[in-house]
């Protein structure tokens, strides 16, 4: 099958399963990232998925008073 086919096909679903899950018709286009990581292609890394978390050794906000 050929990629381009693959990811029209990929896309669709990805449009119906939303449309079946939340009632409406999706009209954005699916990014190119998730498709990616459905197809588990190494080639998508050059987005960058930032770790906004605080850092567990860090200074937390509930240092009690003294």
């Amino acid at each position: 099958m050929d990629i381009d086919s693959e990811d029209q096909i990929v896309k669709f679903w990805i449009k119906q399963h939303l449309r079946a899950r939340f009632g409406s018709i999706i009209n954005e286009a699916v990014p190119d990232a998730l498709l990616c990581l459905l197809h588990g292609s190494n080639a998508c890394t050059d987005f960058e998925i930032t770790d906004d978390r605080p850092d567990p050794d860090g200074p937390t906000s509930t240092a009690q008073e003294g």
